[in-house]
């Protein structure tokens, strides 16, 4: 089993003002495309050369000059490796004994 991370949430604040921030991928296990989403907003997709959610998640957040970054969590997905799914007996959740 492997963890990957599947989304950074975070709020922004400036003091005066929150913004949230969902960052998530569109595929699990790559962090691009990617969406955004601020206050519960689509924001849009974003793809090309992107190194972890981490990283659109700090462009993201230095778009919003004047705020820091408050809060940051993340969505995490356990997934099984390619090995771990063939070696199991009934991998298949659909498939009866």
């Amino acid at each position: 089993m492997q963890d990957v991370i599947i989304g950074v949430y975070g709020t922004l604040n400036n003091g005066a003002q929150d913004v949230d921030l969902l960052v998530h991928s569109h595929n699990v296990g790559n962090p691009s495309p990617c969406h955004i989403y601020k206050d519960g907003a689509y924001g849009g997709m974003i793809g090309g050369s992107i190194s972890s959610l981490d990283e659109i998640f700090e462009l993201e957040a230095a778009r919003h000059r004047g705020f820091t970054v408050r809060r940051r969590d993340y969505y995490v997905a356990r997934i099984s490796s390619e090995s771990e799914e063939k070696s199991e007996p009934n991998a298949n959740p659909n498939s009866r004994s």
